[in-house]
């Protein structure tokens, strides 16, 4: 078992090769970041509660679909997608891959990986804006707690 952060835990199944699944509990308002399987499609089970995903298909559609304990999602490999807290109580998933490793590109780590000026030029952003990007992995970000 791989600890990823104190709401996410990563499995490599020894039984078979080619399956890896990650636990994911999201707080109320906070949300699975934006992330995409470069090597995997993604199956998402949730079990507890209930959220809402938005799923990006380049070059320019997105849809959002809300889920409750029971429901299954789907996310193609390479499609980058989030996965949000819309209740009021701890949201809890279930993501599966059909790979021997538990792989994924956040877009934080992403923004943060690329050469500072291709991403102001590119995205039109300031160095103030790129500053706060945090350079490490958040497979879970925090909502606000003030309305």
């Amino acid at each position: 078992m791989i600890s990823m952060d104190s709401r996410t835990k990563a499995f490599a199944f020894p039984v078979t090769s080619n399956f890896s699944a990650s636990i994911v509990t999201v707080h109320p308002s906070g949300m699975r970041e934006i992330h995409w399987r470069p090597t995997s499609d993604e199956w998402t089970f949730f079990i507890k509660k209930q959220g809402r995903a938005t799923l990006f298909t380049a070059p320019d559609a997105a849809t959002t679909f809300d889920y409750m304990a029971g429901d299954v999602g789907y996310f193609p490999q390479s499609n980058s997608h989030y996965v949000e807290n819309t209740g009021d109580e701890d949201l809890m998933f279930l993501e599966v891959l059909h790979a021997p490793q538990f792989t994924g590109m956040t877009l934080g780590q992403w923004i943060a990986s690329t050469p500072r000026q291709f991403v102001t030029h590119t995205l039109n952003l300031d160095d103030g804006t790129l500053s706060q990007v945090k350079t490490e992995k958040q497979c879970v970000v925090a909502g606000s707690t003030s309305d």
